[in-house]
């Protein structure tokens, strides 16, 4: 009768660890939720970011187009008062929408490498919340196995108990 009450109260300790063990692993899967909570507003950010990039990339854009239309313009009007035709009045505004495409595209590919860097940040931290999800589902898992296999061990104690009584 002594080893099934021993038994018992040994079944009693593993039960009550297993729930100990379970409730750690509950607040584990909070901690990964919570973490995967942040990487997705990161992510989300990171993906606004390369809309704003985009706009500032046709801001800068439209700036650069009225400062080569400026200057060809101003170009135009100093061929015209001074009576100058062709030559060096049409290189120099050769020369200036040259330099505007140049910086066009510079511009452009500024803005491409920019956003491309966002999404390539948003991708990180999308992978990273999922795998934050799944640590969470996993310790979520283990708490229940850890759970089940505490009450089955009590159950089983119990049982010992019961039939070292008979």
């Amino acid at each position: 009768m002594l080893t099934g009450l021993g038994s018992l109260i040994g079944n009693v300790g593993t039960f009550l660890s297993s729930q100990s063990t379970a409730a750690a692993s509950e607040l584990l899967a909070q901690g990964d939720q919570t973490a995967a909570a942040s990487y997705n507003k990161a992510a989300n950010i990171a993906v606004q970011n390369v809309g704003i990039e985009g706009m500032s990339t046709a801001i800068q854009q439209a700036q650069l187009n009225r400062k080569i239309y400026q200057t060809v313009s101003s170009q135009t009007a100093a061929s015209g008062a001074n009576n100058l035709g062709g030559g060096s009045a049409g290189d120099l505004m050769r020369e200036s929408f040259q330099q505007g495409a140049l910086a066009q595209t510079l511009v452009t590919t500024q803005g491409d490498i920019q956003k491309n860097a966002f999404e390539e940040q948003a991708t990180a931290y999308q992978g990273m919340a999922g795998s934050a999800n799944a640590a969470a589902a996993a310790a979520v898992q283990q708490a229940n196995a850890q759970q089940t296999s505490g009450l089955f061990g009590l159950l089983g104690g119990l049982v010992s108990f019961v039939g070292g009584l008979f």
